[in-house]
């Protein structure tokens, strides 16, 4: 199965190493297809990678590690 990142449909395309013609051909033919993808991934981006989402990441791991009594 292809990595989370790779759900064809959501955020790409699966293929193997060496692109198939026909997967590349399918996504030239389709307008729809790129808007679509280019959205996903924005919102991926913007989610995994905004200032906001980091520093709620990294404060969940603070929390995480003062709440646990680790020094």
């Amino acid at each position: 199965a292809p990595p989370p990142a790779a759900r064809p449909g959501f955020r790409g395309a699966a293929a193997r190493a060496a692109p198939r013609p026909a997967t590349i051909r399918s996504m030239l033919e389709r307008d729809d297809l790129g808007a679509a993808l280019g959205a996903a991934g924005r919102l991926h981006a913007l989610a995994t990678f905004a200032p906001e989402s980091v520093a709620r990441k990294y404060a969940d791991v603070y929390r995480s590690v003062i709440g646990s009594g680790a020094t």
